[in-house]
Order: C-alpha cells, then sequence, then structure tokens
C-alpha cells in the first residue's frame, strides 16, 4: 500500500512538473524570443541596410547549423501527435467549438485546439491519480464506490480548464465592454471634427490601448488587406461576441448600405451606449446590498453580538453562580 502511494505520488509529481514546463514553453519563451527579434531588428536598423541583411543571412546560417534540443526534438511532435489524435477521437463540432472559445478568450495565438487539448487530457489524468490516492487512504471501499470516485475527481479536474477559459472569456468581455463608450465618443467627435470613419479609427488605435484597441487594429489590418469594411466588422463581432458591439457594427453595416450619415450614426449609437452603459452601473449598484449581506451575517453581526450580548451574559452567569 505504502509502495502504490509513493508511486502515485512521483507520478502526480512527474505530471505537474511536465504540465509546469509545458506551460513555460508556451507563453514564456515565446516572448522572450520575440523580444529578442525585436532588439536585434533594432540593433540591425541602426547599422544600416546592408549591414541587416549581411547579419540577418549570418544569422540564418547559424540556426541553420544549430541542431534541435530535445524540447524541439521529443517534446513539440509528441504534443502535436497527441492533440492531433485527441481532437481526431472527438467531435468536429467539439473542435471548432473550442476553437471559437479561444478566440473569444483572445488566446488563438498563444494556444492551440491540440495543446488545449494535451492540456485537459493532463488535467484529468490528475484527477484520476488523486482519485486513486484518495482511495489508496480511504484503505478497503467497494468496486462501484471506487469507480465513482474516480468519476468524480476525472470530472472535477476536467471542468477545470472549462472554467478557466470560461472566466477568461468573461473577463475579456466586461473589459471590452467597458472601453467601448470611450471609443464611441472620441469616434463621434473625431468623425464630426472631419476626419473619415477609417481615419478616425486610425487615429484612435494609435493613441488608445486595450482589449477593444487590439481587434480594432486587427479589424483595420483586415481592411487594409483588402476585405470590405462590413465583413471586417462582422467578423470583428464573431470574434468578442459582445452584445453592444454587434448592435455597433450592426447599425454601421445598414449605414453603409442605405448610404445614410455616418456622423449621425454614430452619434446616436454613442448616446445609446453611455446609456445602456449608465443602466448596467445602476443595475450593478442596486446588487450591491445584496452581496454585503453575505459578510455582514458572517463577519459583522458575530462582532456585534459579541461587543453587545457579552457583557449581559457575563453578568447574567455571575448572578446565577451567586
Amino acid at each position: 500500500m505504502i509502495m502504490m502511494v509513493a508511486l502515485l505520488s512521483l507520478a502526480a509529481a512527474g505530471i505537474c512538473f511536465a504540465l509546469c514546463y509545458a506551460l513555460i514553453q508556451a507563453k514564456i519563451k515565446p516572448q522572450q524570443e520575440l523580444s529578442q527579434r525585436l532588439r536585434s531588428i533594432e540593433f540591425h536598423e541602426e547599422d544600416g541596410k546592408a549591414r541587416t541583411l549581411s547579419s540577418r543571412a549570418t544569422q540564418r546560417g547559424r540556426d541553420d547549423r544549430k541542431t534541435p534540443n530535445f524540447h524541439q526534438r521529443v517534446i513539440i511532435p509528441f504534443q502535436e501527435s497527441l492533440g492531433r489524435w485527441i481532437t481526431n477521437l472527438a467531435p468536429a463540432t467539439w473542435s471548432k467549438e473550442l476553437e471559437h472559445k479561444l478566440v473569444l478568450a483572445g488566446k488563438s495565438k498563444v494556444w492551440s485546439v491540440q495543446a488545449y487539448a494535451v492540456f485537459w487530457t493532463v488535467m484529468v489524468g490528475v484527477g484520476i491519480l488523486v482519485g486513486f490516492k484518495y482511495i489508496a487512504g480511504k484503505g478497503d471501499m467497494a468496486f462501484i464506490q471506487s469507480l465513482m470516485v474516480l468519476v468524480v475527481f476525472a470530472g472535477i479536474f476536467g471542468m477545470l480548464p472549462l472554467v478557466i477559459l470560461r472566466i477568461l472569456i468573461q473577463k475579456r468581455q466586461e473589459m471590452i465592454l467597458h472601453q467601448l463608450p470611450e471609443v464611441l465618443d472620441l469616434l463621434c467627435v473625431s468623425v464630426q471634427a472631419g476626419l473619415s470613419f477609417d481615419a478616425a479609427l486610425r487615429r484612435i488605435v494609435d493613441k488608445m490601448q486595450g482589449v477593444l484597441i487590439d481587434e480594432l487594429k486587427r479589424m483595420l489590418e483586415d481592411i487594409r488587406m483588402g476585405l470590405q469594411r462590413r465583413q471586417a466588422m462582422r467578423m470583428l463581432a464573431d470574434r468578442c461576441e459582445v452584445q453592444e458591439l454587434t448592435l455597433f457594427c450592426t447599425s454601421l453595416i445598414q449605414a453603409e448600405r442605405l448610404g445614410t450619415s455616418i456622423g449621425k450614426t454614430l452619434t446616436n449609437q454613442a448616446a445609446n451606449m453611455r446609456e445602456r452603459h449608465r443602466m448596467r452601473i445602476k443595475a450593478q449598484a442596486m446588487k450591491a446590498p445584496v452581496k454585503m449581506m453575505f459578510p455582514l451575517v458572517l463577519f459583522i453581526f458575530p462582532a456585534l453580538f459579541v461587543i453587545v450580548l457579552l457583557p449581559s451574559l457575563i453578568s447574567l452567569m455571575h448572578n446565577f453562580i451567586k
């Protein structure tokens, strides 16, 4: 029994280490490589175009001569093959839905469907190992009880990646919704000042930062690559799935089709968005007393009862003893 627990503990530790290593390789290492590439590009630009081309050719030759390390030769191909195998076993609709959720969470360039499937499988395996450890700690259990424990632990650990992804989506949508009224006001003022819609949007994108600004940058890049504005706006609404942003894109598409004034449409949308924002803040303020009830009951009321009733209880106890 002790040997089984030790083996299960070592297996769980190994899986946790592999998970942490995969997360580091997926998030931290690409950012470091990107910063190194940016610094090298800036350095080459300062030294001149000729030296830039020669240094890039030299660096490319050095990179070609480098032998791939263990991570490139073993871990990445194994992860990709395992991810493809898992996604092939799953329904096609599940893969498309998961890809769409990664886009909604803003992690489509960081996480792939195959990597997320591997992460989900690892979490399910960790849940099964924890279930085995729990069964070993409880001693003799019936087969049905052991099976139910394994299913429960596997289900809990399998739901964690989905819950994390859902939290990321909600947080990103809230950030977009919080920034949308300000962007609409600036866009309305810029268009009324004489700028075109694309020029005003480009100016706002250059001066501001945020999740919505990144999506607007991508929309402008799509338009610059040859997509129609209405199609780029539909893609923007699909990537965010925020009701207010979808309403704004739909209004601009209709204004472009009907030939109405974009400035008047932007003015109406900005006023409507400010009103929606005001009503949403009022709704959150009305929910505050209900949310405050739980800390009041759990923390403040017991302290008040102790302060108010404790002296009376002590005096009653002294009188009763006498």
